[in-house]
């Protein structure tokens, strides 16, 4: 049922007054007790930004942040419904706005696109992988990959140092933020360029490792031989942190 006109103008003068703290005139309201909503719907707001960007949070300090965080609650027309997914909203605000430039913080965007995506991967839907054994041939057999996760370039690498330091360290950057299927926790992984080849690789499409190292000899100019060296740890160690999940059932 719609609401009358009435009504929304009430819900849209109550919400511009939580945002800007320009009083409304609100039939049978008690002006007196406005103040309570704005600051308690603020206070969510903040919270919120707070838990979802804890490392940005220090950088800024907290005095900063929250001026922040309040002037993205003044000026942002935020389009979810959903509080969690609010972060992401702030994220692209930031970028947009140019507050890196402004505040001298060129990891900015990084920071904050790397600290989202941890909430976007653990919240991210649920995939279904093939059925897999736990026997087979690394080399040639067809490898069931864990579809939870995200590649993320970033141009500093605030996933592995703190920003007072990576923001001297310009340069480009992989990882994974990888969802683990049985606890359902999100951790980073550091990849080289090579890891990311073979991990799209991987998924895109069903084919074995000895048939992506015969494109990647070509696209990398690498021999095989030296490929396989450079592989081999890399996939032991996808399959100890589940992006590797098994063998394609025979």
């Amino acid at each position: 049922m719609s609401l009358n006109k009435e009504t929304v103008n009430i819900q849209d003068s109550l919400a511009l007054f939580c945002r800007s703290g320009i009083e409304p005139l609100i039939p049978l309201s008690r002006p007196e007790n406005l103040h309570h909503y704005r600051r308690l719907v603020f206070n969510v707001v903040l919270n919120t930004m707070t838990q979802a960007f804890p490392i940005a949070h220090k950088a800024f300090g907290s005095r900063n942040f929250t001026d922040l965080v309040h002037d993205f609650f003044l000026n942002h027309d935020s389009q979810t419904p959903q509080v969690w997914k609010l972060p992401f909203e702030f994220y692209e605000y930031v970028v947009a706005k140019e507050h890196q430039e402004k505040f001298a913080m060129p990891f900015l965007n990084n920071l904050l696109l790397f600290e989202w995506t941890e909430i976007e991967v653990h919240t991210m839907p649920n995939v279904i992988p093939h059925s897999f054994q736990n026997e087979g041939n690394m080399f040639t057999d067809i490898l069931i990959v864990n579809q939870e996760y995200k590649i993320l370039q970033l141009n500093y690498p605030v996933h592995l140092y703190a920003p007072d330091k990576a923001k001297d360290l310009l340069g480009n950057y992989y990882l994974i933020a990888l969802r683990n299927p049985e606890n359902f926790n999100v951790k980073f992984l550091n990849l080289s360029i090579l890891h990311v080849y073979f991990t799209e690789q991987l998924s895109i499409e069903e084919q074995t490792i000895n048939e992506i190292i015969n494109k990647a000899s070509e696209i990398f100019n690498l021999e095989k031989n030296l490929l396989i060296t450079n592989i081999t740890p890399f996939l032991n160690d996808m399959f100890l942190q589940k992006l590797i999940l098994g063998y394609k059932k025979h």
